[in-house]
């Protein structure tokens, strides 16, 4: 009899929680796809920062008035993930994450990103939508042996994105080069953070057991760099004599904004101590491990024999 019981109740545990899956998956079915509610579904929800949210929105208007989109109401969201990405929907939503966002060194590297994104919506574009979009949310390190905290609590993203064929990456690119300019930025520094972006993913590759792909804003944005090359010499040129760069403005609003996946990891902008080298600095700050010191030079964008010049920089700083 009272094994009778406790299989009874078993059986209605078992039974609850695949009623409970079975719910939850029914209201994600519900979502439609290309809605607000889809893609802050799978981008972990909009990342909660007022001063970063505000200051993405800020940029974002003044790159729409110089390409005189007023009659669109545009919305300017940061995304909770550390994928490097920027999408559109509805040709009035943007989105951005916080992964991309870190990865730019100044305020004209984020001003192309969202310009590039922008001209689209400017072209009218329609984009199709890619089937295969995997980010680099998951991976599997080479160099331990178990899987760490940062890979068991993230699985890839496999989703569809807005995608641009050819023809429209590079009527997006002559409209941003335009508008950029009337903002005394450069589309050079876009071409500066889509440099970034390769190292990065590179640099991932090279950690973690990646198939030969490409991942992230590389897989949906197809323009190369021998495009862009080509689109700044025709259409800006040296019209850009003394662009902004903005770099300690920008560094000043992602201070403490998280790294990566996890809570613990988060960016902090430092100062090099006077006539402090290279080597000293990352000692200092617990940047010892050859993979370490790449990923911070990929981080800011520089050389050691840049470090010098560069009053502020980025590193990872774990919370304890």
């Amino acid at each position: 009899m009272l094994v009778t019981k406790k299989l009874k109740l078993i059986f209605i545990f078992f039974l609850s929680s695949f009623l409970l899956s079975c719910q939850n998956n029914s209201k994600l079915e519900q979502i439609e796809f290309g809605s607000h509610e889809y893609f802050l579904n799978e981008f972990g929800g909009i990342y909660e920062n007022s001063i970063l949210q505000n200051y993405i929105t800020s940029i974002g208007k003044l790159i729409s008035n110089s390409m005189q989109l007023n009659e669109h109401d545009l919305n300017f969201y940061v995304l909770n993930s550390p994928s490097l990405n920027i999408f559109s929907a509805n040709k009035k939503n943007i989105y951005i994450t916080r992964g991309i966002i870190i990865l730019c060194n100044n305020e004209s590297e984020l001003a192309g990103l969202l310009a590039h994104q922008l001209g689209h919506v400017k072209a009218n574009h329609d984009p199709t939508h890619k089937k295969s979009y995997i980010s680099w949310n998951k991976g599997i390190s080479k160099y331990t042996e178990t899987k760490n905290k940062e890979d068991s609590i993230n699985a890839p993203l496999k989703i569809r994105l807005p995608y641009y064929n050819h023809f429209q990456e590079n009527e997006a690119n002559k409209i941003s080069i335009d508008a950029l300019n009337k903002i005394s930025f450069s589309f050079n520094d876009y071409m500066e953070i889509n440099k970034s972006v390769k190292k990065l993913l590179k640099y991932k590759s090279s950690l973690y057991s990646w198939k030969n792909m490409k991942y992230d804003v590389e897989n949906v944005h197809p323009s190369s760099m021998k495009d862009l090359k080509k689109l700044f010499n025709k259409f800006e040129g040296k019209r850009q004599k003394n662009p902004i760069k903005g770099r300690y403005y920008f560094l000043k609003k992602i201070d403490g904004t998280i790294f990566g996946n996890l809570n613990e990891n988060k960016i902090v902008v430092k100062s090099p101590k006077k006539n402090e080298s290279f080597n000293d600095f990352t000692l200092r700050n617990g940047i010892t491990k050859k993979k370490s010191k790449e990923l911070f030079m990929i981080l800011n964008g520089l050389t050691q024999k840049e470090f010098t010049s560069k009053k502020k920089l980025k590193i990872i700083e774990e919370k304890n």
